[in-house]
Order: structure tokens, then C-alpha cells, then sequence
């Protein structure tokens, strides 16, 4: 009796590589870009739990930009003698509003004690700040904007195109070290004090080294600046995306 060979029919490896391609985009969830995180985060939470101190920051955000701009108007005598000092001003000046509204932030949260309560929720610390960093920067940035705009139109012997990369260029690196140092398991008081340095030290270099800043702000053409602010923006939205990542594995700080 002659007994019926079994066969299988087995799949080719180009249909075995199909399958497994197909489970695997359809079984692991779709990796979102980091502003369609950015937007998830705000449906999901609200803008009053993003920015529990908005009211604050609006007024802090004022008064810093009217201080400077009433300073930028009586130095009259000082940027006209030499019209590099207004750029070099400009520069120095350029984070101030976003360091002093993220130092706020943070002391806002670490008065609160919720630092520690943030680290375990689905949306930890890092990336709060990570949304708060990105929100602070843009509002930087349009404080700064309309601050260029008030000195062109007193001292028409400066550039707005140059004021405004210059300014740019001063903000996009001050925030990417702001997330440097915060991603780094630092204690709150050498976090503070770091962010802080970079800004006395900008000023005092300023007082004591003007000719230095006047020399290397001067020689740079508009279009150097141009490349360095479009490529320190593009660090400062990796520095972004990386916060969004970021899981601190040796407990809080």
C-alpha cells in the first residue's frame, strides 16, 4: 500500500521577510515627531498644567523687556560713539528674559515640591521642561524681536538683519546649554549657579574685554551668522528631542 507523502507548503523568505515587516509596523506603536509630541502633551494636559504660572511669567517677561529697552534708549551717547557696542549689547542681552523666566520656572516647581511628583507621572520632569524650554524660547524670541525693532528705529546706523542673527545666536545658545545642564545629574544649586555664570560672565566680559566682543562681532559677516544661527537651532531641537527621551535612571535630583 503505497502511503501519500505529506508536503508542506512553506513560505518563500521573501514572504517570511513581508510578514515579519508587516507585524512589526503593525504591533509596535507608530514613533511621533517631536512637535506631534509637543501637541499631544498639550491636548492630554492642558495649558493651565503646562504653565501653572503664566500670569507670572507674561509680567516678568515685560518688565525684563521694558528695563532693557529703556536702558538701550538712555545709552544714546554710548551706542552712537561706536556702533558696534549696540550689537555687542544686543548679544549679551539676547537670553536674559529666558534665563530669568526658566530659573523662575524651576524654583516655581522645587518650591512646590513637585519635582519629585513630576519624575514619576506618565509625563515625567524632563519632558515638561522639554515643552516649557521650547514655549519659553519662541516668547524669548519675539521679546527679542520686538526689542531690535525699538532700537533700529533709534539708532538707524545698525542692521536689522545683523541685530537680529546676532540676538538670535546669543538665545539658541544659551538655551542649548540650559539643556545640557539640566540633563546632567547635577544638584539644583549647580544647575542654578551654571546657568547664571554664563550670563554674569557674558556681562563682565562685556565691562572689562569690550574691544574683544566689538573685534569678533564685527568681522563676522551676515552670512556666517546665518549658518551658525540656523545650526545652532537645529542643535537646540535635537537638545529637544533628547529631553523628550530622557530618562534619569539615578533617581531625582
Amino acid at each position: 500500500m503505497n502511503k501519500e507523502k505529506f508536503k508542506v507548503d512553506f513560505p518563500s523568505n521573501e514572504d517570511i521577510a513581508r510578514q515579519i515587516n508587516f507585524i512589526v509596523k503593525e504591533g509596535l506603536p507608530k514613533k511621533e515627531t517631536f512637535f506631534k509630541q509637543v501637541y499631544t502633551m498639550y491636548q492630554q494636559l492642558g495649558f493651565q498644567f503646562l504653565f501653572p504660572n503664566s500670569i507670572e511669567i507674561a509680567f516678568i517677561s515685560i518688565l525684563i523687556a521694558t528695563f532693557l529697552l529703556i536702558t538701550g534708549l538712555q545709552a544714546r551717547d554710548y551706542f552712537e560713539a561706536e556702533s558696534g557696542n549696540v550689537y555687542t549689547f544686543i548679544f549679551v542681552t539676547s537670553p536674559l528674559v529666558y534665563l530669568v523666566i526658566c530659573l523662575f520656572s524651576l524654583y516655581h516647581m522645587w518650591d512646590n515640591r513637585t519635582y519629585e511628583l513630576e519624575m514619576t507621572c506618565k509625563y515625567d520632569f524632563f519632558q515638561l521642561t522639554a515643552v516649557r524650554m521650547l514655549t519659553f524660547s519662541i516668547l524669548c524670541f519675539a521679546v527679542n524681536t520686538v526689542f531690535i525693532i525699538a532700537l533700529v528705529n533709534t539708532y538707524h546706523h545698525i542692521s536689522f538683519v545683523k541685530a537680529f542673527l546676532i540676538s538670535t545666536t546669543g538665545l539658541f545658545l544659551f538655551s542649548t546649554l540650559t539643556l545640557f545642564v539640566l540633563m546632567n545629574n547635577q544638584s539644583k544649586i549647580t544647575k542654578i549657579s551654571l546657568l547664571v555664570s554664563w550670563t554674569a560672565g557674558n556681562f563682565l566680559a562685556f565691562i572689562w574685554s569690550e574691544n574683544f566682543y566689538l573685534l569678533v562681532l564685527n568681522n563676522i559677516s551676515i552670512s556666517v551668522y546665518a549658518v551658525i544661527t540656523a545650526s545652532l537651532a537645529v542643535l537646540y531641537i535635537k537638545h529637544l528631542q533628547k529631553m523628550m527621551q530622557f530618562r534619569k535612571t539615578e533617581g531625582v535630583a
